[in-house]
Order: C-alpha cells, then structure tokens, then sequence
C-alpha cells in the first residue's frame, strides 16, 4: 500500500478548477525557469518501476549565479546624507561577507521576506537585502528610507509592555491570568501612552515572551484553584484563566489595530512544540503532528491568538551545533501548520529564523552564538517554502558590534543564550573557522599537523597584546563533543593574530546563504506558491534519525522535489533518497541524490495520467 503522505496547503493558496489550469500554471513556471537556465528539465515518471534520478538533472544556486531573476529587479537610489561611520560596514560592493556571490537582484513577488536585523554596522547590508529577496525591513535607527525600493515595508518591532510590571501595577498575581478576565486590558494599555503610533508603510510584530500558560493538570494543582467547588464553577475558573492569558495577546494586537495598524503579528506562539519535546515524541513512535482537535494549548488559546493576528511570527530556532538543525524546523513548521491546517482560512505565517545558535540554555557553551553553516542556512530558508510557509523572517543583532569582521578574540565574559557571563579578567572567545588551515601543535617540531577546517572551532586560550599571538585549542566539530571549551589534555596552538583573523569566519556569513535559499525560492516562485507543500517522509523521522531531506510540492501532474543532507556538510559525502510508491503510485520508486546543496528536481506524470 502506498504509504500516508502529509500535505500542507499553502499559505493564502485558492484551490484551481480543473487540473488542466494547474498543468498550465507548472508549465508556465517552470518555463519560465528554463528561458533562464535551459539546462533544466522536468523528468517524465515512469507508469511504474524505478526513476533514479542525477545531481545533473537537478538545478542549485550555482546554476543562478549571473542569471536575471527578476523581470523588474529592486534598485536603490543613494541616500540623502552619507550613513554614519558606525553604521557602514567598509566593504566594496560584493564583497562583505554576507554577499552572495553572482545573485542577481530580485525581490519575491508572492511570498514575504523579512529582514531585522538591528545593531551598529548595518545600513549597507540593508541595501543589500533590500535588493536580494527581502522586502520587509526592520529600519533600526535609519534617518531616512526615501531611497529604498519602491515598495519596500518597514518593520515595527518589540514591545511596549511588560506583562510582570503591569500585574504589579494593577496589584495582580503574576500568573494569575484569571484577574484579567474582567479589566478592560486594551484600554488600559491605551491609556499607558506606550502604544505605537502608526506610520506609513508599516507592519508591526509586538514581542511578547512572558511564557506559557499552566495546562490544565498544573492548573488544577495550584493552591488558588478552586479544587473543592461544583464541576460548573471550576470550569468557568478555566474558561477565566485561559481568556485571561489570551488577553496578554490579543489586548496590544487590540490596541494597535486602535491606532491605525492593519498588519500586526505576535512573537513568538506559543502552542508550538520544541527540540526535545518533539524527540520525546519520536521516542514514542508518535507523528510529531498534533491533532487539532485535541492539543490543549490550540483549544484553550491557541486558535483564538490565531484569529487575532493578521501574521503569524513564530519562533524557530537552533540550539546546537548539529547535522539536525534543517530538519528541526521542518519538524517545527509541520507540527504548527498541522494545526493551522484545520482552519478554513490561515493566516499567513513567517518563522524567525536566527542564524546564530541559540546555545540551548542559560550555560556557556563553546558553540553558543555561534553562526550556522552557510549550507544550513540556505537550506532553511529555501525549503521553508517547501513546507507551505507564507514568507520568513531573519532575525539578529548585532549590538555595538561588527558582525561583518571576525569576532573580538577576547571578551569581558562568557557567552550564553541570555548574553554573556561576566568573568574576573575576561574570557578567550570561541571563534569559527571559515578557512581551513594546517598547523603542528605548540612544543611539536616534527609531527603530523593538525588540518583544522571550515566551521571548526578554535577556543581562545590566551591573547599576547606584547607579541600579538594568540593560542588556541582546537574542537573538531565533525565529531559529537559537548564537553568544555578548554580540555587539560588538548593540544594548543599558536598563529600571529592577523594571520589567525583571515581565517575565521564573520557572524554575517550565514545571510549569504539565506539570500541564496530565497533565490532559489525566486526561481520557482509561481509553482511554489500555487502548488500543495507535500512530506513524503515525516520530518520528524528526518529529525529524529538526521535523515537526508526530501521535500515536494505538486501542482497538477508536475512535482518539485528538493533535497538537501546535511551530514554532507560535515562528512565531505553524499546520500540518497528513496521515495517508494511516490505520489500515492504503487510500484513507482523514486530516487534522488542529496548532497551540501540543495537540489531542485522536477518531475511530472506521464501525459496521460494527470
């Protein structure tokens, strides 16, 4: 029997009439692909057997570089006054190191990308995201915006309220949500003076992360639960204390929408699932998709948040350095859009995606902050339109710091997720390779060097201001260690500090291969947003098992299908996909390659089996 196959309608997407119209659309989109690269092709499915098919038949981004992605390309004017030197980065066009290489300019015309990244050093790499696949900014401190491209939002973020200050304010019981049930929160909001004003061409996104309310187990085990009162009375207290939670969201969305907004978004939401919860139901032999009739935090809040908002920002980020990491927010997007997928109209939803790691917890840990692969990252973004989302947003900051230009080599403390731990005489920062390099160990004169390669670590172990060299250990991040950033049994390693500095890596690398995956997704913008987002395999076995990735999207009898294997990035190898019974078809298997890349492959039917 063919296997179940998951599938996610995209996004805002209205159904065609006639599977005629959706053959046209694919063959419109995909020739519109092949005037640009005539090397690609759809492959004709065999009525059954096997199709295997090679990386050649596939189209990457290489194959876009120099290549016109947009009929009508963004264009920026030149600002009215030079930018501020602690604003610009210094780099010549093409080659700061969040510039994607031969990526022409574009814009996606039926999707939204979003780009906040705030902080000194930024305004140039602004401009570029303008013109590479963002249209959606958020403007930091900008004077002006005039010279951006025509069409061109911006972005209004963060908060004006502190959930905890205002139950202390109004002489309420933090966690309490049940003694908002009857205060009109929306005007008292108002009535703070802190909501924004509303401005032309804005969208607002109101970050609110007071955590999640109590399930209805551990609310039933408060003390100020009334356990002992009649069934009707404990569950109107219910009904009380989730409508009170939700008011913690839909009261600012309330207040802004009083203000003018008309596009206003919550981060993050907070019914979705996480890392180990979703192990934790692969362990179990369970989907990873929640059943929507069902999943407490939908029914109590969650589908009434949704209904409140007109985006929908949830936050998926990565915690480890770790082969994991695409398939995690696959995992993430089809748990939440599971949910979404009971409704009659979704909003549309655009994840924030970090392209640091998160680090996991409130610890220093060597690999927190660090950037994810350039590989991973355009993974991320380019498959997410597999997966059915509405648009994306890349989230980071970069403070009073330069994130264009390796990291400062020594720190005032130790980083972790929640900012750095102060230290008595500093810490030796963690820094990432982004040019491998060899190199014998301190104290070894004839020895087998120590290759050190791209995305290695390299743990400060002291800073020679007198002499200018550095030591430094070494972590090897192909293997599996989570142990300290110092080992007493490891080698160290010496290299002048302007020698070491040209081999790591920049926080902003990671935005190239983000613009690479929208670039991508620029290519087969139409057929993405009008086809069905399909998981022949579940993401959470491709999570759970650091699977190969495999994902499709149909549009009448013609299928995109994009691979990606992210042990490729760590391994210098390559896997394959098998897809039995592809498409519901039994006796048809299909096989794919999937490497560092991701690979684009298009299939249809035989003409007579539309």
């Amino acid at each position: 029997m063919a296997p179940a196959i998951l599938t996610i309608v995209a996004a805002l997407w209205a159904p065609t009439s006639s599977a005629q119209t959706a053959d046209g659309r694919a063959e419109a989109a995909l020739r519109a692909v092949r005037d640009r690269v005539p090397a690609f092709q759809a492959v004709t499915l065999p009525a059954a057997g096997e199709l295997r098919l090679e990386m050649a038949q596939s189209l990457t981004v290489d194959d876009l570089r120099g290549v016109a992605l947009d009929d009508d390309p963004p264009a920026m004017g030149a600002p009215a006054q030079p930018y501020p030197a602690e604003h610009t980065d210094g780099f010549a066009a093409g080659e700061a190191p969040y510039w994607a290489p031969g990526i022409e300019p574009f814009r996606l015309r039926e999707f939204t990308a979003e780009f906040n990244y705030g902080g000194w050093h930024n305004f140039n790499m602004f401009e570029y995201a303008a013109t590479h696949g963002f249209s959606v900014l958020a403007p930091y401190v900008l004077p002006a915006t005039a010279h951006f491209p025509a069409g061109t939002q911006w972005l209004q973020w963060g908060t004006f309220i502190d959930w905890h200050a205002f139950f202390g304010e109004h002489g309420l019981q933090w966690g309490r949500f049940d003694q908002l049930a009857d205060l009109d929160v929306t005007q008292e909001l108002l009535n703070s003076g802190k909501v924004w004003e509303y401005g032309p061409d804005r969208i607002a996104m109101v970050d609110l992360e007071h955590g999640g309310a109590l399930s209805p187990e551990e609310l039933r085990g408060q003390g100020w639960y009334p356990r002992d009162a009649p069934e009707a009375e404990r569950a109107a207290f219910e009904q009380r204390y989730y409508g009170g939670y939700l008011k913690t969201y839909t009261a600012p969305i309330e207040a802004l929408r009083r203000r003018g907004w008309t596009s206003v978004g919550v981060y993050p939401q907070p019914y979705g699932s996480g890392w180990f919860a979703l192990l934790g139901l692969a362990e179990k032999g369970l989907s990873g998709l929640p059943d929507p009739t069902g999943y407490w935090p939908w029914l109590t809040y969650g589908r009434a948040m949704h209904d409140a908002q007109d985006i929908l920002y949830p936050d998926i980020y990565v915690y480890y350095w770790s082969p994991q990491n695409v398939a995690y927010t696959l995992a993430r997007i089809d748990f939440d859009r599971r949910l979404l997928g009971s409704l009659p109209e979704p909003r549309p939803y655009r994840p924030y995606f970090w392209p640091l790691l998160h680090g996991g917890d409130a610890d220093p840990h060597w690999w927190a902050q660090q950037p994810l692969p350039t590989e991973d990252e355009r993974a991320i973004f380019a498959l997410a339109f597999f997966a059915g989302c509405d648009g994306v947003v890349l989230w980071n900051w970069s403070d009073v710091g330069n994130h264009h230009v390796p990291p400062p080599l020594w720190r005032a403390g130790a980083t972790t997720a929640v900012g750095d731990r102060a230290v008595e005489g500093g810490i030796g920062a963690d820094v990432m390779v982004g040019e491998g390099f060899e190199l014998l160990p301190e104290g070894v004169i004839d020895g087998v060097v120590t290759r050190i390669r791209r995305y290695d670590v390299l743990p400060i172990v002291e800073v020679n201001e007198a002499t200018g060299v550095v030591r430094f250990q070494h972590i090897d991040t192909r293997a599996d260690y989570w142990g300290a950033r110092l080992r007493e049994e490891a080698p160290t390693y010496a290299m002048p500090r302007d020698q070491l500095l040209r081999h790591l890596r920049a926080p902003s690398e990671p935005v190239a291969g983000a613009v690479e995956g929208l670039a991508l997704v620029k290519a087969f913008e139409p057929f993405l947003r009008h086809g069905e987002a399909k998981a022949d395999v579940p993401s959470l076995d491709q999570f759970a098992r650091t699977l190969p990735i495999v994902r499709r999207v149909k549009l009448g009898g013609y299928h995109l299908l994009a691979t990606y294997d992210p042990l490729a990035v760590r391994a210098e190898r390559s896997r394959e996909v098998v897809l039995n019974d592809f498409d519901g078809r039994d006796g048809l298997t299909l096989a794919l390659p999937a490497d560092s890349q991701v690979r684009v492959f298009a299939v249809r039917a035989r003409p007579e089996e539309p």
